[in-house]
């Protein structure tokens, strides 16, 4: 088994309820670090500072090309300190967190504290905190689907990115309610695409992204050096699977990754999402009012937030994100969506077969 899968085993029994504030946010890293990631880079460090526990976003240089401004990997680390803020009200603690509190260091997000006393109960709901105004969805004004908070904790350890085709079926309303709802307590908005027309021309731009990037040879070099074997036991990256390359086939995943790098792969690539796009039950395109590191930071709480509630409800999701990482395709998501703000990220979601989860690192190995 790969060493890196050892992390989806972490243990609530194993919580140290009698330790100190640092060992409590030390033990809750075991949850942040279940986040997905763009390629699976993992791009978070945590430190402990007395009391207190520091998100730092590791700013990887092999995304120069890919992402530039780090906006992908502070959605990511979002996406952790949502995991970590879950944990906490799982097992008895409000999260006090300070935002950007280095002035000068760009690389420190957030400094999080535990706080015994929880929110009024009047103002609580599922994922500990006061709910504002609803989401983006047309049918807004019905019921929503509420799971309770041991089904979202529970759905940490078993969501998961699903690669292959959904079943026959569309989520129903009140889950897609939820979902909107659920980013907008995080200062994001939901826009759920599930019509023929617009999600035709939203595939196209999938397209689009897809051949773009990957005409740029640069784009190749960074992506393919994400890519490894499954037998190659690595911790970081994407497996030969998110390209077909399964079971034996696996094999032929190094020499995949270097025809990436000297091949123009972008019709085959592009055709396959395209139709990864137009297939999908539905799509969700999150966004925020801003498109600054803050913005960035709270979309990416925002989208686990809406992950975990989708993997409570039995479905499954995976990243078509090409329009939102394309600026110009960007501009043109929103304006075929008839939206304002910046889109951050894309998902399509649907029903579908569980798949294995993808390594981690775990939390000695981004601890500093």
């Amino acid at each position: 088994m790969n060493p890196g899968l050892a992390a989806w085993k972490v243990k609530p029994d194993d919580f140290p309820g009698k330790g100190t504030p640092a060992e409590k946010l030390a033990f809750l890293v075991n949850y942040a670090v279940l986040a997905p990631s763009k390629y699976n880079s993992q791009p978070w460090l945590f430190e402990i500072c007395g009391g207190s526990l520091d998100l730092i976003c590791d700013r990887n240089p092999a995304f120069q090309v890919t992402d530039p401004a780090c906006r992908e990997s502070i959605v990511s680390c979002g996406a952790a300190l949502m995991n970590l803020r879950m944990a906490a009200e799982y097992f008895g603690y409000a999260t006090i967190i300070e935002y950007f509190p280095w002035t000068g260091n760009d690389n420190l997000l957030a400094r999080i504290r535990l706080n015994a006393a929880r929110t009024n109960g009047a103002e609580h709901n599922g994922f500990g905190w006061k709910a504002p105004e609803r989401g983006r969805f047309p049918s807004a004004n019905q019921p929503e689907y509420e799971p309770s908070q041991d089904e979202l904790f529970l759905a940490m350890t078993r969501r998961s990115t699903v690669r292959h085709a959904f079943w026959p079926g569309t989520p129903p309303e009140t889950v897609l309610v939820a979902c909107c709802n659920a980013a907008a307590r995080n200062g994001a908005w939901l826009q759920i695409i599930k019509d023929g027309p617009t999600q035709e021309a939203i595939a196209d731009l999938v397209a689009r992204g897809d051949r773009e990037r990957l005409a740029d040879t640069g784009y190749r070099r960074e992506l393919a050096a994400w890519i490894h074997s499954a037998r190659a036991g690595c911790k970081v990256g994407l497996q030969g699977s998110v390209y077909g390359l399964e079971g034996p086939l696996d094999l032929l995943t190094p020499g995949f990754s270097l025809l990436l790098q000297k091949v123009n792969l972008g019709r085959l690539i592009a055709a396959r999402d395209r139709e990864r796009a137009r297939r999908a039950p539905v799509l969700f395109i999150l966004g925020t009012a801003e498109d600054t590191p803050r913005a960035w930071l709270a979309a990416g709480q925002a989208l686990e937030s809406v992950l975990l509630l989708a993997t409570a409800a039995g479905l499954r999701a995976s990243c078509l994100s090409q329009p939102a990482s394309v600026n110009h395709l960007r501009k043109e998501l929103l304006q075929t969506i008839q939206g304002a703000g910046f889109p951050q990220i894309m998902v399509r979601v649907g029903y579908g077969d569980p798949t294995r989860h993808t390594p981690r690192r775990p939390a000695p190995e981004v601890s500093i």
